[in-house]
């Protein structure tokens, strides 16, 4: 397993053994500050993949960030609100090394707009309808490994 300099980050086994999903962030956030997530998908492999996802455009993805408290294993946030119709679909292209580096921002609150208390939360990270694969066709959808987030005062 492998973990970012900041401890956080931990990526899935590779999607189709090459393309996978990991999401780092800073080890702790205060109370109704909240933290900034940064979540890539990597191709790892030797040849190019062929990244199919769901999105509103080709530049936003349903991706979504989820934050669930260790505690009571209730989710507290999801950072896709509403995703698109399952029929709006894309196809990106990464090639062997290359990554897509896509940045969610979360303000410290719940999803009612409460401010999350101080605790353990785990973050965890999903690219919607996504498939990694040497063509156009589908595979399982990519997620990242649980990384741990303290929220402390």
């Amino acid at each position: 397993m492998m973990v970012a300099a900041n401890g956080c980050a931990a990526p899935t086994p590779p999607a189709q053994g090459t393309v996978r999903l990991t999401v780092t962030h800073p080890n702790a956030a205060k109370v109704g500050q909240g933290t900034n997530f940064t979540v890539r998908v990597i191709n790892a492999g030797q040849s190019g993949r062929v990244l199919n996802y769901s999105g509103s455009t080709p530049d936003t993805p349903d991706l979504d960030v989820v934050i669930t408290s260790n505690s009571t294993n209730a989710v507290v946030w999801h950072s896709l609100k509403s995703p698109s119709v399952v029929l709006i679909s894309h196809a990106r292209t990464l090639e062997p090394g290359n990554d897509w580096v896509l940045d969610v921002r979360w303000d410290g609150r719940n999803d009612t707009g409460a401010i999350v208390p101080a605790g353990v939360y785990r973050v965890t990270a999903s690219l919607r309808g996504s498939a990694a694969t040497s063509s156009a066709e589908n595979a399982d959808p990519l997620e990242a490994t649980p990384t741990v987030l303290t929220v402390a005062q």
